[in-house]
């Protein structure tokens, strides 16, 4: 299963088999796929509800978003297991020092203590686009039940990409091992529907753990290298999806992955020059900060093929 959506069909939502939502196509530079980083990152706070209801109105076909896990035991979407001195205020409305950040631990706070912290009013410096409103961060399960109905509502499909932010040089520190974070993250999203999921991350652990307990889910292989053979073999098995640093990105590359059936969904590409270089390259689809650049490319070289 892959993370390719079927066409796009607004009026006639109901009729799609979404049991061939992950399945491939092929698609090309007038037809991609694009996934809003963390929502819309560049228009709205990071991996909150505004966000992801902002690329839902963008129409983009997958979301991709980051979980963490909270002292008693919650699945929270947050990119960081503490609270980011750029984007975070404490409850009392004071900033958070970048020495102090991590003292912020996620892990080590029950749910109830992260809600009150605000992780949206304060702009974040590399976004000069982003709209700011009071909010914090949510549970994994009702960003996900906000996701399928604001879907709904724009009578869209839009699948799900979860990033599980795991490494073993601080499991126990900020975040449990492998095996319970997964399993975590499993009783987050069984009520939702399979097809419309995809399990992400650069911890080989955390994959080979979702592949062995939980083959029916989709798992993409994060990379920051782009040495894929490398990777592949201390994975063990060859996952759907390859999101590699687009920087690191060739035609090779891209070759090689498709001889093994595995999409290719670089990270993250938000300037147009870097859009139609990488498209070019015969990439799958794109996660960006800024969906409505994306979307606005395709919708333009869509107009210039009819």
């Amino acid at each position: 299963m892959n993370l390719l959506s079927l066409k796009r069909n607004k009026k006639n939502i109901n009729t799609l088999n979404i049991n061939r939502f992950f399945k491939f196509k092929k698609l090309n530079q007038t037809n991609f796929l694009v996934i809003g980083h963390r929502g819309a990152r560049g228009l709205a706070p990071e991996n909150t509800i505004a966000s992801f209801e902002k690329a839902i109105e963008l129409e983009v076909d997958a979301i991709e978003l980051d979980v963490v896990i909270s002292k008693d035991k919650k699945v929270v979407v947050s990119h960081e297991a503490w609270m980011n001195h750029e984007i975070c205020l404490k409850e009392n409305g004071k900033r958070i020092s970048h020495e102090e950040e991590k003292l912020h631990n996620l892990f080590q706070m029950d749910y109830s203590k992260i809600k009150k912290y605000n992780c949206g009013s304060l702009k974040h410096p590399s976004f000069d686009d982003q709209e700011t409103e009071e909010t914090y961060k949510p549970l994994l399960k009702d960003a996900l039940q906000m996701i399928e109905f604001v879907s709904k509502i724009h009578e869209q499909d839009v699948a799900c990409t979860i990033e599980i932010k795991s490494d073993s040089s601080t499991d126990h520190i900020f975040h449990p091992p492998p095996q319970e974070f997964v399993e975590l993250v499993i009783n987050s999203i069984s009520g939702f529907p399979k097809e419309k999921i995809n399990l992400r991350s650069f911890d080989y652990r955390v994959l080979k753990e979702i592949k062995s307990r939980y083959p029916e889910y989709s798992t993409c292989l994060i990379s920051d290298t782009g040495k894929l053979q490398e990777e592949l073999n201390l994975l063990g098995y060859t996952p759907e999806i390859y999101s590699p640093n687009f920087k690191v990105l060739t035609k090779s590359l891209i070759k090689k992955c498709k001889k093994k059936k595995m999409q290719v969904l670089p990270w993250t590409v938000n300037e147009f020059e870097e859009l139609r270089e990488i498209l070019l390259l015969g990439v799958d689809g794109v996660i960006t900060d800024y969906p409505n650049k994306a979307i606005r490319l395709r919708n333009r070289y869509q107009k210039l093929k009819s």
